[in-house]
């Protein structure tokens, strides 16, 4: 589903309006299969807005218009606030510490041995991001 449309976009700002007084308006962005960096800021800012995209996805279930209220619907019931939060957590992780890189890489000034450096942190880092995960995972069964 996705938040577009005159009334979805109005309701939108909104509700953000109403949740969020006197802070900046945050908009959802499409997802750009080139640039990692987007899909952080992406990621960021659905976390960030959370509560107005549950508040958002609440009203529209109950509209009169059958396809946008079954998505909505079906969206609410298929979250799962534990879900959420650990995928936040992870993927704010793994989206931060791939934008740096991901910056560096596209800059016009170009450093190929800071690059290079910084791309080995940036996958031991994961490595060992996964293998706490793991560890954790293993602890809990």
């Amino acid at each position: 589903m996705s938040v577009s449309g005159s009334y979805v976009d109005n309701r939108w700002v909104e509700i953000q309006g109403q949740l969020f007084k006197g802070e900046r308006l945050r908009e959802l962005q499409k997802l750009s299969d080139a640039r990692w960096s987007c899909r952080y800021v992406a990621c960021k800012a659905a976390c960030d807005r959370f509560t107005t995209v549950v508040c958002l996805l609440t009203e529209l279930s109950s509209d009169s218009i059958a396809h946008p209220a079954v998505e909505a619907r079906s969206l609410l019931l298929a979250m799962n606030a534990n879900f959420v939060c650990m995928l936040h957590v992870i993927m704010s992780d793994a989206f931060g510490k791939l934008q740096s890189l991901s910056n560096m890489l596209q800059s016009s000034s170009l450093d190929l041995l800071r690059a290079v450096d910084l791309i080995d942190v940036v996958v031991e880092d994961l490595r060992v991001a996964r293998n706490d995960e793991l560890h954790f995972n293993k602890n809990l069964q």
